[in-house]
């Protein structure tokens, strides 16, 4: 969500669907430490990368993929999703 809200094209969408119920009215992603904490890149996630992975803890992580772009899935993004069903964790324009 931290990239999400982020992002040039898809943030200020993402932002204004969540209004009122996700985050406040008014709220600017780059005033919000949190979420600027959990980017990609910030100091917060390399000490946590940094920091390894513990055997007495199971990781996991959620994904979705939206295979048939149902409009309805993604209604932000037309039925698009990020690219996850391909291997890639970013849309192409947001790839380092």
């Amino acid at each position: 969500m931290a990239e999400l809200f982020n992002h040039p094209d898809y943030g200020p969408k993402v932002i204004n669907r969540l209004t009122g119920v996700f985050v406040p009215p008014g709220y600017i992603p780059a005033d919000d430490v949190i979420v600027q904490e959990f980017r990609p890149g910030s100091q917060t996630m390399k000490t946590l990368s940094g920091a390894g992975l513990r055997n007495d803890i199971a990781y996991r992580i959620i994904l979705s993929t939206n295979s048939t772009q149902t409009p309805d899935l993604f209604p932000q993004f037309n039925g698009k999703d990020t690219g996850a069903s391909s291997g890639r964790h970013l849309a192409p324009d947001m790839e380092r």
